[in-house]
């Protein structure tokens, strides 16, 4: 599986530690649909990321200003002297949320097909974070609030059973992944506050495509059937049922950078909404699960949402502990 953002920050500290002054450039791989190449490293103690363009390109371009960051375009022989580079250095008191950042502009660009694109997706991650900072105490919705609780008792779950490593594999934070994703599997997790009749949202036609992406072996659905009520859970009483369980600094680190990417700063949010669980269910989504995915649409119909009701997947549920064994 291909390195997270945040296991790559890793490898880079770990290789700082072992080099002669410190300093450490390495690649991050975005896949071969990107036209550019991204790098992470550590100059001077300092996080750094240097985002490659061809020469010329960068020509009387001018270059954002962003409080806690450090942008300008560069050379940088001792990546590749025949480019240039915009150079963003990690200027904010901790190293989460520019760990965060690093992660929100790979997953924007990792399917730019031009240095027009790339540069138009760096100034929207700069702008979304600038935002974030001049108001950043984020309120999320009542939707917004339950769906994450689901995604974080999951993710608590998963510590449980498979160790606290699993936090690379949360992609929730990630635009347009799956939840979760591991080697070959991945888990969707979804939830709903409908008693009766219960049914839950689907947001896009990848969303339950058990052929998507083509390597997944297996699919998993788990469904989360919740209240709101005046005494319950909520994301911050989450949050620290998770932080507790985590033994490491570096899974800490993670875990609170993946908070950052959706602008929750775990210091300062204030939960708005209490949940309790009423039932969890765990389906595996076969061939034959209900779903609309790309193969069944005609040609130019894409962001496709629907909804699917709960009694009505009966055939697909599994149970918890056999969708554990088989997220691998």
């Amino acid at each position: 599986m291909t390195k997270t953002v945040f296991e790559k920050r890793e490898e880079v500290k770990k290789s700082s530690i072992n080099s002669n002054n410190g300093n450490i450039v390495q690649a991050y791989f975005l896949g071969s649909k990107c036209i550019t190449n991204i790098y992470f490293g550590i100059i001077s103690k300092k996080m750094t990321i240097f985002l490659e363009f061809d020469d010329g390109i960068l020509v009387n371009l001018k270059m954002p200003i962003i409080k806690g960051m450090e942008i300008s375009i560069i050379s940088a022989p001792f990546i590749n002297s025949a480019k240039k580079y915009i150079y963003i250095g990690n200027n904010f008191d901790n190293d989460e949320i520019f760990e965060a950042f690093s992660s929100s502009l790979a997953d924007k660009i990792v399917t730019a097909k031009s240095y027009f694109d790339v540069y138009n997706e760096l100034i929207l991650v700069l702008k979304e974070y600038k935002d974030y900072f001049s108001n950043s105490i984020k309120t999320l919705s009542k939707q917004e609030e339950q769906g994450l609780c689901a995604e974080l008792l999951e993710l608590s779950s998963l510590i449980d059973t498979k160790g606290e490593d699993v936090i690379y594999s949360w992609q929730g934070p990630s635009r347009n992944k799956r939840d979760f994703v591991f080697e070959k599997s991945a888990l969707e997790v979804k939830s709903t506050l409908s008693q009766e009749d219960p049914y839950i949202s689907i947001s896009n036609e990848n969303q339950l495509d058990a052929n998507y992406p083509a390597l997944l072996n297996n699919l998993f659905l788990k469904v989360y059937i919740m209240e709101e009520i005046e005494n319950g859970i909520n994301v911050n009483t989450c949050i620290k049922l998770i932080l507790d369980k985590i033994k490491s600094v570096e899974m800490k680190r993670a875990f609170v950078s993946s908070l950052f990417k959706i602008k929750i700063n775990y210091d300062k949010y204030v939960s708005k909404y209490n949940f309790s669980i009423q039932e969890e269910k765990c389906y595996l989504v076969s061939g034959t699960f209900p779903s609309i995915t790309k193969n069944n649409l005609a040609n130019g119909i894409f962001g496709v949402s629907y909804k699917l009701r709960i009694n009505q997947l009966n055939k697909f549920e599994i149970e918890e502990t056999l969708m554990n064994a088989r997220l691998q």
